[in-house]
């Protein structure tokens, strides 16, 4: 779990736009199966923040709404 967290944290410091949502989606789940649920929402809030600010072109709505549930579903 480590190792993939610590993969997630290279990619998202390369990556921009719509697939940086995605990693933080995945990187989210990573931190749920470790049992770090305050990680978690701090990543998927992150992962908001992240979504509010790209063009509308760029920003995928079932992407947000799906991070929107899953940061409602985390304690």
């Amino acid at each position: 779990m480590d190792d993939a967290l610590a993969a997630v944290d290279r990619a998202l410091a390369k990556v921009y736009g719509p697939r940086a949502m995605r990693l933080y989606d995945l990187k989210s789940d990573i931190q749920i199966a470790k049992g770090d649920r305050a990680g978690a929402r701090k990543t998927l809030e992150k992962a908001l923040q992240v979504a509010r600010a790209l063009p509308v072109e760029q920003r995928r709505d079932l992407m947000v709404a799906s991070i929107e549930k899953k940061l409602k579903s985390v304690p």
